[in-house]
């Protein structure tokens, strides 16, 4: 991956994520996409509403809705996910 002077990577190192359930160890890593690390940009989070809703209203994952690093997508469990080019995610209630 090519890096710019400031040394930030120029692109996010995933296309997005899916957050599959709310255990601290699934979505702490979600941090390392702030500014003090990766620094994406509008980097889209699949979650349910209610982990949406949590992110949105909790720091310091609230700080990278308002600063735009990432991008929550609420999904709902059971309705599939098109991601592109015929790939596509079913989320299932955990």
């Amino acid at each position: 991956m090519r890096q710019p002077a400031a040394g930030r990577v120029d692109r996010a190192p995933v296309d997005g994520i899916f957050l599959t359930h709310a255990h601290l160890g699934h979505y702490t890593g979600l941090a390392f996409f702030g500014f003090e690390a990766v620094h994406t940009k509008d980097l889209p989070v699949h979650a349910t509403p209610a982990m949406a809703d949590y992110l949105r209203s909790n720091g310091p994952w609230n700080q990278l809705v308002e600063i735009g690093n990432i991008r929550l997508v609420e999904s709902d469990p059971s309705r599939p996910v098109e991601l592109g080019q015929g790939v596509s995610v079913t989320p299932l209630r955990v």
